[in-house]
C-alpha cells in the first residue's frame, strides 16, 4: 500500500513510492496530485511509463525436475485475483527411490513463476518478499510428501500485459531448491480472476 502523503514531506524529490500491482488507481491519483514529486512503481513497472524497473529478460533457464523423482500437486484449483499474491499450500512428493534433500529458504516457502502457456515465457515479477537466506534443510523419504507454503505474485513483468497479469488461464511453476541444483516443478494450472475488491 502507498504511504500517506504526509510521510513524503521530509524527503527529497523524486520520492520513490511503491504500490502493489492491483493498486494502479492509487498510483494514478498520486501521479495526478504530486506529479514529478514522486517516482511511482506499480508492482515492478514504473508508472505511468509501464517500464520495467530492472530491464532484462526474465530467467527461463532452470532445468525441469524429473516427474518420476519429484512432483508438486495442489489440493484444488489455484486461483488468485489479478494483481494479488496467491498464498496457499502445495504437496511436494518424493516419487524416487532415494531420499530427496531440499535446502529451503528461511520461511520454508516456495515462490512461483507465472508462465504464459502460449509462449512459455515467465510473465510475473515482484519477489521483494523472498528471503535472501536459504538455510533450512529438509529430507523427504521415498514415497513421502510434505506440505509447503507457496506464494505466487501476479505483478506483471511484461509491460504489454499491464501492471498486473490480467484475468485468464495461466500456468505456475515452482522453483524447487533441491540440494545441489534447483529445478522447476512441472506446470500447474493457474486461474487469474478479476479483483472484485478493486472494481
Amino acid at each position: 500500500m502507498a504511504p500517506g502523503i504526509d510521510h513524503l514531506a521530509d524527503q527529497r524529490p523524486p520520492v520513490k513510492v511503491h504500490v502493489e500491482a492491483w493498486a494502479e488507481p492509487i498510483a494514478q491519483r498520486l501521479h495526478e496530485a504530486l506529479g514529478d514529486y514522486v517516482a511511482l512503481i506499480v508492482g515492478v513497472l514504473r508508472y505511468p511509463q509501464a517500464e520495467l524497473t530492472h530491464p532484462g529478460s526474465p530467467r527461463n533457464d532452470l532445468v525441469d525436475a524429473d516427474p518420476a523423482i519429484v512432483s508438486v500437486t495442489a489440493d484444488g484449483q489455484l486461483a488468485v485475483p489479478s494483481g494479488r499474491t496467491l498464498r496457499t499450500k502445495v504437496r511436494l512428493t518424493n516419487r524416487g527411490v532415494q531420499p530427496l534433500a531440499l535446502t529451503l529458504q528461511s520461511d520454508r516457502t516456495l515462490y512461483g513463476v507465472v508462465i504464459d502457456p502460449r509462449s512459455g515465457q515467465t510473465v510475473n515479477g515482484d519477489m521483494r518478499w523472498a528471503p535472501l537466506t536459504a538455510d533450512v534443510s529438509a529430507k523427504i523419504a521415498p514415497g513421502s510428501s510434505v506440505r509447503l507454503d507457496v506464494r505466487v505474485p501476479t505483478a506483471s513483468a511484461s509491460p504489454s500485459l499491464g501492471y498486473a497479469i490480467p484475468p485468464g488461464e495461466w500456468q505456475v511453476r515452482f522453483r524447487l531448491p533441491l540440494t545441489g541444483a534447483s529445478r522447476y516443478s512441472a506446470p500447474l494450472r493457474l486461474r487469474v480472476v478479476t479483483d472484485a475488491t478493486n472494481t
